[in-house]
């Protein structure tokens, strides 16, 4: 398994991790919710039952009203408001504290509105943080005047603590989904951007290699070469009259041909990344195309091209010209390939279909040095590269739907 394979896979499964973990996190944080909503009416119950027991005992045995006041204010440590209720012996509505929530029991006896009370039972918690319960026995009408009535209004530390902490979990169980995703993400991109920047460490490795490589051509290869090729036309002309000899000259002379390109390729490979864009009318690239790819396969579809654009005529030319060869070297006699120079915006998008066999499968075409070509140096996709990067563009090369190769070139307007 490749390393770019395997840095691809652990990206992914750092992701998905990420993603699994933060759907349980929000999976967790509505539980919370959800068991808080199931367990506040049984917590309040709960607290309203502790305050209705101790305040009934006070009630039923005969404490004065100091002793009631006393016990009510060590009450409020727990919570308790407001207590009403009716006196059992003398009939008399008594109440401790400052009513708020609970309603008026003299105007609901009055009435005659126990229904009312009774909604009174599944009441919670309201907007002043505040509950209020009540305890009435089954009873009939004409018993209201002798039956002790108790009303109580507190607030449900316990319940609120409760809510305040199953809040805070769930805001917190979400924010922590969030950071997963987005720390999840963060991972997948550092690795993603670690991965280009270690194969643009690669590639400028190679390119200082080719750079050397190219000086020493230069130096060393370009005279000997000039000399070798003077010497095959000479060696032609002095061996025409025999055609054998004259075809193992016009042989050495297209080898040294083919060495002279390697060097000059080479040289361009390297050369192309400095570039000088001006204004320029795009007409010179259909003119020069056509001129150098001497080819009628060729198609050209400028119809939607801009007058003029901001690019380096020389590299830019080389460039697609090198594409242009290429997709002609593998269509096939009677198919053609088709360029379109068209402006997307504020882009010259540049697209080189063929109807050749296409792309291999998991080759970098833009790789220096690899060609599927018998006679190929394998340059001429990465020079073409290399210009377009020059010209901060895009260059993109896919298999297209309907068979052949696509070739997708943009370059900005800047």
């Amino acid at each position: 398994m490749t390393s770019k394979k395997r840095t691809w896979q652990w990206r992914h499964i750092i992701l998905v991790l990420c993603a699994l973990l933060a759907t349980e996190q929000v999976r967790s944080a509505f539980s919370v919710q959800s068991y808080y909503t199931i367990i506040e009416p049984f917590s309040l119950a709960g607290e309203a039952s502790v305050l209705l027991d101790t305040t009934q005992e006070l009630m039923v045995s005969g404490a004065t009203d100091e002793q009631v006041k006393r016990s009510f204010d060590a009450l409020r440590e727990r919570g308790l408001a407001y207590m009403v209720w009716r006196d059992p012996e003398t009939g008399e509505l008594l109440e401790v504290g400052e009513r708020r929530a609970a309603p008026d029991l003299k105007d609901v006896l009055a009435r005659g509105e126990i229904d009312r009370i009774g909604e009174l039972r599944s009441k919670g918690i309201d907007d002043q943080d505040l509950a209020v319960v009540f305890r009435p026995e089954s009873m009939s009408h004409d018993k209201l005047a002798t039956h002790t009535f108790q009303i109580v209004e507190f607030t449900p530390r316990d319940t609120l603590g409760m809510r305040s902490q199953a809040n805070f979990t769930f805001w917190f169980e979400l924010l922590g989904a969030l950071l997963t995703l987005v720390g999840g993400t963060s991972i997948w991109w550092l690795i993603d951007r670690r991965s280009k920047a270690q194969k643009e460490v690669q590639e400028q490795k190679t390119l200082a290699t080719l750079g050397k490589m190219s000086a020493v051509i230069s130096h060393e290869l370009r005279n000997p070469l000039a000399a070798a090729m003077g010497q095959a036309e000479l060696l032609e002309m002095l061996v025409e009259g025999d055609e054998r000899a004259y075809q193992k000259a016009g042989q050495i002379k297209y080898e040294l041909g083919r060495l002279e390109t390697l060097s000059e390729n080479l040289l361009n490979f390297i050369n192309f990344r400095r570039i000088k864009r001006i204004m320029r009318p795009c007409a010179l690239i259909v003119h020069d195309i056509r001129l150098l790819a001497r080819d009628e396969r060729l198609i050209i579809d400028h119809a939607e091209m801009p007058e003029d654009w901001n690019y380096d005529d020389v590299t830019l030319i080389r460039a697609i010209d090198n594409i242009v060869s290429n997709a002609l070297s593998f269509t096939p006699d009677g198919e053609t390939v088709l360029l379109t120079i068209r402006q997307e915006g504020d882009h010259l998008v540049f697209t080189v279909r063929d109807r050749g066999p296409g792309f291999p499968e998991g080759v970098d075409v833009f790789e220096p040095f690899v060609t599927t070509r018998i006679k190929g140096t394998g340059l001429g996709m990465a020079v073409a590269s290399e210009v377009i990067r020059a010209h901060e563009g895009v260059i993109l090369a896919n298999n297209h739907p309907d068979g052949g190769a696509f070739v997708y070139m943009s370059i900005p307007s800047e």
